[in-house]
């Protein structure tokens, strides 16, 4: 092989071996190469350096040899600004979703150091407006701006998770939460069958954000150069929950809290592009369940209030 420190090219990228066999060939010392196996090694090569390093690196692999079979091959150039404008959408919800997030969260608040003897039984976590069970991906966004020497794209996503993209049920997850957060910092217990009662609803849920892609690729008539970057964020979490108390049947009680918290925003400063998509939905389920915790924290609290007043 021509190329010193060749490495096999990534597999998305096994496109250009089909696309780049073309007829011309080209002598490097005393070994005959195809233009198609080099240029599989320096697109596979070049992918993670910056925009500047790969210019330099393919200008000076390239400016040796003329490639003006491939600019004259029209339909050629075409199928390749194509190929690297367009992102699968199928491909990016995968990798979004390919590894679910868990909610759990560290419990921080004060410890209540009063307990009375007074029993709260929580009859029910109910969700009034269905979580999506399945996360969805749109495309806000996307331009392509060809010309013969400078080229580039640039896509927006947008992207809410799902009970898919979440390791544990909503409706579970807030109850065993709740009994967590009492234990610890509500001056009650929980038990069932009681006379007073509980009952707590998730009106609102959500956490989203967009996802974009920007590329460049400037064609020459001796080089070719391409740089892709992806972002990702910020995010958005909130969510809203009623709660009601009730005394041997009777409403006595009731109140409603929300929160809402952003997410940072991502660089592809990760080793891979798949990795940074992970990440985006982890961060989403973080965000998300930081506006739990706010809400069961402000829940456990107010219920707590009630309680010493009916102490006193």
């Amino acid at each position: 092989m021509v190329i010193k420190n060749y490495q096999r090219p990534r597999k998305d990228f096994l496109i250009w071996n089909h696309l780049l066999k073309t007829p011309f060939k080209f002598r490097q010392g005393q070994r005959l190469v195809t233009a198609a196996t080099w240029q599989v090694g320096v697109v596979s090569s070049l992918k993670k350096q910056s925009f500047l390093g790969r210019f330099k690196d393919t200008f000076f692999l390239f400016r040796k040899f003329s490639l003006t079979p491939v600019i004259k091959n029209k339909s050629l150039f075409i199928l390749l600004l194509a190929f690297m404008s367009c992102t699968s959408t199928k491909k990016l919800y995968k990798n979004l979703t390919s590894q679910p997030t868990s909610l759990s969260y560290l419990q921080d608040s004060k410890e209540s150091k009063r307990k009375y003897q007074f029993a709260v039984d929580l009859d029910s976590v109910i969700i009034k407006n269905d979580f999506p069970e399945i996360a969805k991906l749109s495309k806000s966004k996307g331009t392509v701006i060809p010309a013969l020497i400078y080229n580039s794209w640039k896509n927006e996503y947008h992207y809410s998770i799902g009970q898919n993209s979440i390791q544990e049920p909503i409706a579970n997850f807030i109850e065993d939460a709740f009994n967590k957060e009492t234990s610890r910092s509500g001056n009650y217990e929980l038990k069932n069958n009681t006379e007073t009662k509980l009952y707590i609803e998730i009106e609102e849920a959500y956490a989203k954000g967009p996802y974009m892609i920007n590329g460049v690729f400037i064609f020459g008539l001796l080089f070719y150069s391409m740089s892709e970057q992806q972002f990702a964020g910020p995010g958005e979490a909130f969510s809203k929950m009623n709660y009601a108390i009730s005394k041997n049947g009777k409403i006595i009680r009731t109140g409603k809290t929300e929160s809402s918290r952003l997410t940072e925003p991502l660089k592809n400063v990760y080793k891979s592009d798949v990795e940074l998509r992970r990440y985006f939905n982890t961060s989403l389920g973080e965000a998300l369940s930081m506006t739990f915790k706010d809400n069961i924290e402000y829940i456990v609290r107010d219920v707590s209030r009630f309680v010493s007043i009916a102490n006193n």
